[in-house]
Parts: structure tokens; C-alpha cells; sequence
């Protein structure tokens, strides 16, 4: 279980997570990415983005995830888990997967 014991009357509180859930698109025309982060008590901050530049799917989805981080920071976020569902991405990010791509390795430094 997680959580963290207090001294008075030894009371367990669970610790509060804020999610957030992002995706990429990319089409030969245009890409654009989405993010949605969700507060502790289920309250939604929904953001899309058009990306007005060339762009693959894991790109998109990794500027969707620097956005997102970003205004979790911005929030002040302090517990953050983080979904997707792009393996690749998600690999890359726990140091799983090498970043082999250029244009992706200077967005994931």
C-alpha cells in the first residue's frame, strides 16, 4: 500500500495522484498531438496541439509529452504517473530503448 503513516493517531493517508495521458497523430498533411492531465479528484485539463511543422507519430507524441510535463510543472504536480501507449516512447523514456532518431534525441535530452 502506498502512503505515509502520521504520528497523531497513526492514521494512513494514501498518497493523491494527478495522471497524465498523451498522444501523438501525424499525416503526410499535418501532425498534432493531445494531452489530458487529471487531478487527484478527477478533474480534466484536456490541451490539443496542431504541430505546424513535419513531424513523425513518436514525435508528435513526445512534444505531447513535453507539454504535458511542462504544465504539470507549471501546476506544481508533485505525484505524476504518466500513461501512454506507444511502447516506443515509453521505452526510450525509462532508458529501456535507445534513442537512435536526431530529431527525438534532442527532444529527449
Amino acid at each position: 500500500m502506498e502512503g505515509k503513516m502520521e504520528n497523531e493517531g497513526a492514521q494512513v493517508i494514501d498518497k493523491k495522484f494527478w495522471v497524465l495521458y498523451f498522444d501523438g497523430a501525424s499525416k503526410t498533411s499535418s501532425s498534432g498531438a493531445r494531452l489530458v492531465l487529471q487531478s487527484p479528484d478527477e478533474f480534466l485539463i484536456e490541451y490539443a496541439m496542431k504541430l505546424d511543422f513535419p513531424t513523425t507519430k513518436n514525435e508528435a507524441e513526445y512534444n505531447a509529452l513535453i507539454a504535458g510535463l511542462g504544465l504539470a510543472g507549471t501546476l506544481r504536480v508533485k505525484n505524476l504517473k504518466v500513461r501512454e501507449d506507444s511502447k516506443l516512447v515509453v521505452s526510450q523514456v525509462k532508458g529501456e530503448f535507445e534513442v537512435r532518431d536526431e530529431s527525438m534525441r534532442s527532444m529527449y535530452a
